[in-house]
């Protein structure tokens, strides 16, 4: 009787250990498909916010160029400064094109800084609708405004490598005319400025 229940015994714990390598093959494989549904889930993730910040990238790129009335970087030789502190072409009916001062740097363009900030909120879900009204309200002004410089330098650089190119003789013509145009009306502006303060200061006979 005892030998009988000892050679059982021998045989179930061989049969067991004979199950251990399919027992630790599965829970190998159970701890892999967790691992990897773990990883699928991040690699998700992931892409999901490069797509975001791919869409937030060129969108803002894209409208940053309309801003200045061009669609490619190609452009950018047609961008040409207006000079004299002047920033803006007038096409009439409140609309305007951007034409920022290549020759100098981000600070000294700050003028128009707080222009393409309300530009850039307002006329990007427009302009490109993969960036929604949500994308641009989730941004604080300090990170729009932030790449926005970063697009200002890579144009900036864009513009000193253009070609000289027809239409860019072209853009050089229409904007020496604008600030020719421009020039004369602040100096206007300011000879009846002196007028207005002499006749002021001018007692009456």
């Amino acid at each position: 009787m005892l030998d009988a229940e000892v050679t059982q015994l021998r045989d179930e714990v061989s049969k067991h250990q004979k199950s251990l390598p399919t027992i630790r093959t599965t829970i190998d494989s159970l701890a892999t498909e967790d691992n990897s549904s773990e990883s699928v889930v991040k690699g998700a993730v992931k892409i999901e916010k490069s797509v975001r910040n791919n869409s937030w990238n060129t969108g803002t790129r894209k409208v940053f160029l309309r801003m200045m009335g061009i669609i490619d970087m190609k452009s950018m030789g047609v961008v040409i400064p207006l000079g004299d502190k002047s920033f803006f072409i007038e096409k009439g009916a409140g609309e305007r094109v951007l034409r920022p001062d290549w020759s100098s740097g981000w600070r000294e363009n700050n003028e128009w800084h707080e222009y393409a900030l309300t530009f850039m909120n307002q006329k990007s879900p427009q302009l490109y609708p993969p960036m929604t009204k949500s994308d641009m309200t989730s941004k604080s002004d300090d990170t729009i405004i932030k790449r926005m410089q970063a697009l200002y330098k890579a144009c900036q650089k864009a513009y000193k490598q253009s070609a000289d190119t027809e239409e860019v003789r072209a853009a050089k013509k229409l904007s020496n005319q604008i600030a020719r145009h421009t020039a004369r009306k602040i100096k206007k502006a300011e000879s009846r400025l002196e007028v207005h303060g002499e006749s002021g200061l001018t007692d009456p006979a």
